[in-house]
């Protein structure tokens, strides 16, 4: 098995084909074009059986990917917070492309990474759907408060409602296309029906949820809850460092912010959860603590519903 190790960016990636001992270097444009010269130049160098490795850093590995899984090549792609570790334990202290590379294709056979699998086209739709939303909802808030923030004329004023009118009736269709989707397939439809009985998780909260949470690719509820980066993590050595537990972050913050709106109706409104943060503040627990294991339990309890494919059902914390 040869190893790919592939440093991607917008224009092009450069990668690097490890066979044992022996090492190929080369760039390509980011294009189908280039994606077909790769193909040749790993057939070039009897590359039959490759486990090619990237990084999840912004969205240029997608295509790629994409490419390279429908060609039946074996592709992992994974977090950079777990290269970049890698990449300190080997006392690597120059980074360029090249050296990224080879870095990736070391890690790939080191640690034998989990194999990636493109999602279906309904989640990408979803995905864009919320992402564009997001935007459009931050750019009526950035709009709400610079006019309360600064002197502007009537003028101005009416131009500023104009143009939130305008904001809300995109947000409105964008919203009725997410619906479209959720209903366009059996399975999302299914599913988002299953989140929603959950009190406090309303149909927006419940595609977020299904468009970030992989549960197929999960194997717990506790690696759902690492995934969203709601897990704790220490710091205590010794006597010396006794460093408060704080959350660990390393995982997907658009879970987590589609999560916190939930949390805070699911622990006014059911019991499980009102007990578990009663609990909580009797042990002299903050706000952010409490609502933080709710949004803990909250996404344990949306990967039981979803693997086990039944809905909630009250039961005491």
């Amino acid at each position: 098995m040869s190893m790919l190790g592939v440093d991607i960016s917008k224009d092009t990636f450069h990668c690097c084909l490890q066979r044992g001992e022996k090492r190929s270097e080369a760039s390509f444009e980011n294009t189908r074009t280039g994606f077909r010269k790769l193909r040749s130049w790993l057939r070039t160098h009897r590359a039959h059986e490759v486990h090619v490795c990237m990084e999840s850093t912004g969205p240029y590995w997608r295509n790629l990917a994409a490419n390279l899984h429908k060609a039946k090549i074996r592709v992992s792609v994974v977090n950079p917070t777990r290269t970049a570790y890698f990449a300190k334990s080997r006392l690597l202290r120059t980074k360029t492309d090249a050296v990224d590379a080879r870095m990736l294709a070391q890690f790939c056979a080191s640690e034998r990474p989990a194999l990636w699998e493109p999602d279906s086209d309904e989640i990408l739709s979803l995905r864009g759907l919320l992402a564009y939303r997001d935007q459009l909802i931050a750019q009526r808030i950035a709009l709400t408060q610079i006019v309360q923030s600064v002197a502007v004329g009537a003028t101005l004023l009416k131009m500023n409602e104009t143009h939130l009118v305008g904001i809300a009736e995109m947000v409105k269709q964008i919203e009725s296309q997410i619906q479209g989707v959720l209903c366009s397939d059996v399975t999302l439809s299914r599913n988002a029906q299953l989140l929603q009985t959950i009190p406090g998780v309303a149909s927006l909260t419940a595609a977020n949820v299904l468009a970030e949470l992989p549960v197929h690719r999960l194997h717990s509820a506790k690696a759902a809850a690492a995934y969203a980066g709601l897990t704790p993590a220490e710091r205590q050595s010794g006597t010396s460092v006794k460093g408060k537990p704080r959350i660990c972050k390393t995982g997907n913050a658009k879970l987590r912010r589609a999560l916190y709106m939930a949390a805070l109706t699911a622990k006014r409104k059911v019991p499980a959860f009102k007990e578990l943060a009663d609990r909580l503040e009797a042990r002299g627990k903050s706000g952010k603590q409490i609502i933080l294991a709710v949004m803990h339990k909250l996404v344990r309890l949306a990967y039981s519903l979803l693997k086990n494919q039944r809905p909630y059902q009250p039961v005491s914390a």
